[in-house]
């Protein structure tokens, strides 16, 4: 064969390679559990697996050469693990779930170790993107919401005594009640702060709340799973306790919790942030609305499904715009990308995390409503 034939041939297999390369598809995977316990088995997990297909399944109708495998798991640690070595082994080139810090911490370990990029709608301990390069999130991290809560339990509430109820089983309950009181000590030197820590499966909330009150407090911080909050609201209710009951973002404010609460007297004042205000708006309103529709009309409107909404159309975005990018480069894309989503502008910070405010809620008779911005 003569130098030129052997050319051609050389030519002519470089771009067949090529055309392989371009036609791989890439595979998403999406990790939810089938229930929320702490959350009395709300369908959160369902409304967030749903949104996520629905994005991605919008984009491969727009050419995205995708694919999308919903791998569900029990709701605790040991099957996220499981779960998600699965995932690792099988390759797949992006995963996008988990709503619970927990979750979020031991599935993205894996994946880091794995080198699969990691999007977490929902999860906001600092463990679960501190120190990695293939693991981003949506909201915004602990460290800014135990601040924005200590600023304002302490400037806006004028809170002079303050409980703190967390449970140490969990990273995130545990960091969160353990931060807002350096936070709040900063902020305030002389208010006094007491710590109640408690533990998985804790039910005595009865006699918990009775030690609280033992004291003169006028403000409750309980960054705890919202069966445990409605235990310690039923438990100052019983006591006739009035004070401000003030929770991290585990709170939907949905009918069914809030239904739960019994009785309100009206003496205890109800506060608790989100990440999304509660209106179908923005840039992406009309997109969203179209998918929630088509896909996922079974489900309301809610923090999960605006937080997958979110996650995973900034992942399918950073893939329309190179078809060929993969791994950690994935998670740069995504950190420079401009995108104002359902659950207001992202805009990543110098520590790799969303720079947000917090929406806050009242219950107000019988739902919670929007309070204010606070940041």
């Amino acid at each position: 064969m003569s130098k030129m034939g052997q050319f051609i041939l050389v030519f002519l297999f470089a771009t067949l390679g090529a055309s392989s390369v371009q036609a791989k598809t890439f595979r998403i995977a999406a990790l939810y559990a089938d229930t929320m316990t702490g959350h009395f088995n709300c369908t959160c997990n369902q409304e967030a697996a749903c949104m996520t297909r629905a994005v991605v399944e919008q984009a491969k109708k727009e050419g995205l050469d995708a694919s999308f495998t919903l791998v569900t798991r029990d709701h605790n640690m040991f099957s996220t693990l499981e779960a998600a070595k699965q995932i690792a082994q099988e390759k797949y080139d992006a995963v996008v779930g988990t709503l619970v810090s927990t979750d979020a911490i031991v599935a993205g370990t894996v994946f880091e170790e794995a080198g699969i990029p990691f999007v977490a709608p929902t999860a906001t301990n600092p463990s679960v993107t501190a120190g990695k390069k293939f693991v981003t999130r949506i909201p915004f991290n602990d460290y800014q919401q135990s601040y924005l809560l200590a600023k304002l339990a302490s400037q806006e509430l004028k809170a002079r005594s303050v409980a703190i109820i967390r449970n140490t089983s969990q990273p995130y309950s545990d960091f969160l009640g353990s931060h807002f009181a350096v936070e709040i000590k900063k902020l305030n030197p002389g208010i006094k702060v007491r710590d109640f820590p408690t533990f998985e499966g804790f039910t005595a909330f009865d006699s918990l709340i009775e030690k609280v009150l033992e004291e003169p407090t006028d403000l409750i911080f309980v960054p705890i799973m919202q069966a445990s909050i409605a235990n310690v609201y039923v438990a100052l209710e019983s006591r006739g306790a009035k004070l401000t009951l003030l929770s991290s973002d585990t709170v939907e404010g949905q009918p069914k919790f809030i239904d739960l609460l019994g009785t309100r007297s009206g003496r205890i004042r109800f506060i608790y942030p989100k990440h999304w205000n509660d209106r179908v708006e923005g840039p992406e309103s009309v997109n969203y609305l179209h998918l929630h529709k088509k896909y996922c009309s079974q489900y309301p409107h809610s923090m999960t499904t605006i937080a997958a909404y979110d996650a995973a159309s900034v992942l399918v975005r950073t893939l329309k715009k190179n078809r060929q990018i993969r791994g950690e480069k994935i998670i740069r894309a995504i950190h420079r990308q401009k995108y104002h989503g359902m659950a207001g502008e992202l805009a990543y910070g110098k520590d790799g995390d969303p720079i947000k405010p917090l929406e806050l809620f009242e219950l107000k008779g019988n739902r919670g409503v929007h309070w204010r911005r606070w940041e």
